[in-house]
């Protein structure tokens, strides 16, 4: 009886410790960038990523779910546009982004309100820089932990997680818009008679 006793005793201890430590030492939040370097000026590169459609089309998440279901509320591309998407893939889930600031050629704010597979809610950014004629784009996430969740999190590794998918997705953007921009100078060059 007393050899049981110890073990609970042990185990409630241990317990208490773990959790001390998720509420105390965890990280309570995350932030999580990557960037590419886009052949391109700002204003090239500023409608790819200027609505949620055109998100959606370089979207890491997108891609990971062909049969992904989004509806679109208010006016794509202005603050208050909404994009609510359901996946059966649990990696896509459910959720929502909201556009909640734009500064033209230079960024496009969103918050973030997932329900699927877990729920939580984040800040991202898009920010363009103009250099020499090129862009770099940064894209990143911000959110924060609840008491218990801060406890779970302790065991994940959220950049691990996050970081190549942003960069899946903006090596993706890179792409469209350096082929676009291929295209579209190509056929400026063009003579008139050109089929």
């Amino acid at each position: 009886m007393n050899a049981l006793k110890f073990i609970l005793g042990t185990a409630v201890f241990l317990g208490i410790i773990v959790f001390l430590l998720g509420i105390f030492v965890a990280e309570d939040g995350y932030y999580v960038k990557r960037t590419t370097t886009i052949n391109a000026p700002a204003k090239t590169v500023f409608p790819y990523v200027s609505t949620l459609k055109a998100m959606d089309s370089w979207s890491p998440w997108t891609a990971k779910d062909p049969n992904i279901v989004n509806t679109y509320e208010g006016t794509d591309g202005t603050v208050g546009a909404i994009n609510s998407w359901t996946s059966t893939v649990e990696e896509v889930g459910a959720g929502k982004q909201e556009i909640t600031k734009i500064e033209p050629n230079k960024s496009i704010h969103t918050h973030l309100t997932f329900k699927k597979p877990r729920e939580n809610e984040s800040d991202a950014t898009i920010r363009l820089t103009e250099v020499d004629g090129k862009t770099k784009v940064q894209w990143g996430i911000r959110g924060s932990y609840g008491a218990v969740e801060r406890l779970f999190m302790m065991f994940v590794n959220i950049e691990a997680a996050i970081g190549p998918e942003f960069q899946k997705g903006l090596e993706t953007l890179k792409t469209q818009v350096e082929q676009d921009n291929t295209i579209i100078s190509s056929k400026d060059k063009m003579p008139a008679n050109a089929n």
